[in-house]
């Protein structure tokens, strides 16, 4: 797309390790003990908080290393990747970045990250959180529904609106987890994307760095 020409896409890949709740070893943010529930633990509070340091110190390495401003810099995920974005956006306490979008996921330990919020997201901090209705792996009761309600009730996030940037909140019709198959979810994204991390003529590329975590 012309109007993403300008962006810088960091995909970092998560670090293999068992699986608690199959035994299976393969890339993941965190451990997952057990399936029935996913809106309940036992968490990975280990896991969680090494997977954010680690996202934490790729921002890091793109503002000091490459000058990017945080306000230039957008966190992105699916499934677990989204989880991760949330959480790396609502502890992070060097500067409010530029957004978050956050695909197909849920909100690991909240009580974890309660104390740990930072005060750099704001009401009209940009979020974008798209789901589908019948998705079979995380479901949406336990997935993205409990992620806007911990935006708007405990962070104060608001809903997005023509004149002020927010949380943007969508339902997809189908039964997809892995939403970004199917291209319409790229062309709502990248709109988001073009609004939050506009081109800025004067100044050369990259401008803008996207950490799809």
């Amino acid at each position: 797309r012309d109007d993403l020409k300008h962006v810088k896409w960091v995909i970092p890949t998560a670090k293999t390790r068992p699986c608690s709740a199959n035994g299976l070893a393969y890339p993941l943010r965190f451990d997952i003990h057990q399936f029935r529930d996913l809106s309940m633990g036992p968490w990975d509070d280990e896991g969680i908080l090494e997977s954010v340091e680690a996202i934490h110190g790729l921002i890091r390495h793109e503002i000091e290393g490459y000058n990017i401003p945080p306000n230039r810099i957008v966190l992105a995920g699916l499934s677990q990747g989204s989880a991760m974005a949330v959480w790396s956006t609502l502890t992070f306490d060097y500067a409010p970045l530029a957004g978050t979008c956050a695909l197909a996921g849920r909100l690991p330990a909240p009580d974890l990250l309660r104390p740990r919020l930072s005060k750099h997201v704001s009401e009209h901090y940009p979020f974008f959180v798209a789901h589908c209705e019948g998705d079979p792996t995380v479901p949406l009761r336990v997935g993205s529904e409990r992620v806007v309600k911990f935006l708007r009730e405990v962070v104060g996030v608001r809903n997005a609106s023509r004149n002020n940037t927010g949380l943007e909140y969508m339902l997809l019709p189908g039964r997809l987890h892995f939403i970004v198959a199917d291209p319409a979810v790229w062309t709502l994204v990248g709109n988001w994307l073009a609004k939050v991390i506009p081109k800025i003529a004067e100044l050369p590329p990259p401008t803008t760095s996207v950490a799809i975590s």
